[in-house]
């Protein structure tokens, strides 16, 4: 077998010729946020040039991100905001600019196809500063966590928290209204020839809900508890907690807050603002049901301002690999309303709960957690953890 040696100059000058295209492209664009999650088919596009996603791939001003049948996605925008992105979806990042020293910038977003749930970030003061479009109506939002999810032409809406307002686009009569918790309504339907329906209870294409009554997940049990010093797993009784069930091996099991309630108070008063990490484990004590646990990292980010947690992640490694979880979330009278966006343990998907409340004057952050693996919730794991800001 002979080669070219023209014909293998001009296929890598070809190939050059590509790769510096694609490049540049990007380079042109502006970094609007990085993927969190993606499972299954989803991709990006932008000027035609079309790359898959996986955890930590950058996303850009006009990129178009798709996903698949049964597939997902989940970003994390420059400005702190969260995006879920359902399965047969399509989004154009149209504009994503923040500036984080004066906090100012502009969001613009197409939903395409599909659906998405979202928590906004910092560039929700204003309804002039972000705008979603769909086919139908236009949403603006005023310190946000809402859903929308496009079906059969007609555009279903939902507000969890904060308000959105809603410019109908469709048919001749144009409306405005706004939908929030602390409105008349907080769901809605936009049908496609314009008409408005409103709802008193969740469409059924947002079964999965959300919840904020985290005081059922705290019950008051007067037991005392003693932490040992340092990061070390903790070594309790065996005995049964009614909070969470676990199964364990040997006779490690976690702390449960029904007995760290006795111990701790709940501050509902605290007096802080602004934007904190907390990141500093004081406390923890964790099993899994493959064994010891190790390297276990946690985060969350506590906006005091807006009572938002947002970019919470928490790691650790067993005897069979790696656990992985990403939260947002609320809180309310110094107890915090989390909700798992994702969750993995090595290359299996999982799902799990995190709760906790503020301690210390809002500088600490006592709670549980529990993860599991879908397909096989025998795998699991969970514990509790005292969480500090870095002073």
């Amino acid at each position: 077998m002979t080669f070219s040696h023209g014909r293998i100059m001009n296929n890598s000058l070809f190939f050059c010729i590509i790769l510096l295209s694609v490049t540049s492209t990007l380079q042109a664009a502006n970094n609007a946020g990085k993927t969190i999650v993606a499972k299954g088919y989803v991709n990006a596009e932008i000027d035609q040039n079309i790359r898959n996603l996986t955890r930590r791939s950058p996303i850009f001003t006009e990129d178009i991100v798709k996903t698949g049948a049964s597939s997902a996605a989940q970003l994390r925008m420059i400005d702190g905001g969260l995006l879920s992105i359902s399965s047969d979806s399509q989004l154009a990042i149209n504009h994503y600019d923040f500036n984080e020293s004066s906090k100012e910038g502009r969001v613009a977003m197409t939903l395409l196809k599909g659906g998405l749930r979202t928590v906004t970030g910092a560039l929700n003061k204003a309804t002039n500063n972000y705008k979603m479009q769909t086919p139908v109506a236009s949403i603006g939002v005023r310190g946000t966590h809402y859903q929308v999810q496009l079906l059969d032409d007609d555009l279903y809406l939902a507000t969890w928290q904060g308000i959105i307002d809603i410019d109908v686009l469709a048919g001749s009569e144009k409306m405005h209204f706004s939908l929030g918790p602390t409105l008349a309504y907080k769901f809605a339907i936009v049908r496609a020839d314009g008409r408005v329906e409103f709802l008193l209870t969740v469409p059924a294409v947002f079964s999965d809900g959300y919840g904020n009554d985290l005081l059922a997940n705290l019950p008051l049990v007067a037991n005392p508890l003693h932490f040992k010093s340092g990061k070390d797993n903790l070594l309790v009784n065996n005995e049964p907690f009614n909070s969470i069930a676990i199964d364990s091996k040997g006779s490690q099991t976690f702390v449960s807050n029904e007995l760290q309630t006795a111990t701790w108070a709940i501050d509902t008063g605290m007096e802080r603002s602004g934007e904190v990490l907390f990141s500093q484990i004081e406390q923890y004590s964790v099993i899994s049901s493959n064994g010891e646990i190790s390297n276990l990292a946690m985060s969350m980010n506590i906006n005091f301002n807006s009572a938002r947690v947002t970019d919470s992640q928490l790691s650790f490694n067993d005897n069979t690999g790696e656990w992985f979880a990403a939260m947002d979330g609320v809180f309310d009278q110094g107890l915090l309303d989390l909700q798992v966006n994702f969750a993995s343990h090595n290359d299996k998907l999982a799902n799990g709960k995190v709760s906790g409340y503020f301690i210390n004057e809002g500088y600490s952050i006592l709670g549980n957690f529990t993860l599991s693996e879908i397909l096989q919730p025998e795998v699991n794991a969970g514990g509790s953890f005292l969480l500090s800001q870095i002073r």
